[in-house]
């Protein structure tokens, strides 16, 4: 895989089972920055909250339909130049 192509990989988990909150997400990941809202087109939109880390990014989706619980967790290299 060249350096390009790597830029671009991304790892994505859907997650179920036992409810995840913002405050137990917080607890490991103090620092985080909301990065996207949802804008009212479906119930399945994600507010997603971010930490950056050397490595890169990862985020943590909470679905408009249950706000309350985490669903998504996505995890990317740094931005390339």
């Amino acid at each position: 895989m060249s350096r390009t192509q790597a830029s671009r990989c991304a790892l994505s988990l859907d997650i179920e089972g036992t409810c995840l909150t913002l405050s137990d997400v917080r607890s490991r990941y103090p620092k985080l920055d909301l990065t996207d809202v949802p804008h009212g087109h479906s119930w399945e939109e994600q507010t997603l909250w971010t930490s950056t880390q050397a490595w890169g990014r990862v985020s943590f989706g909470f679905k408009a339909k249950n706000p309350d619980c985490l669903c998504s967790v996505t995890m990317r290299p740094p931005s390339r130049p």
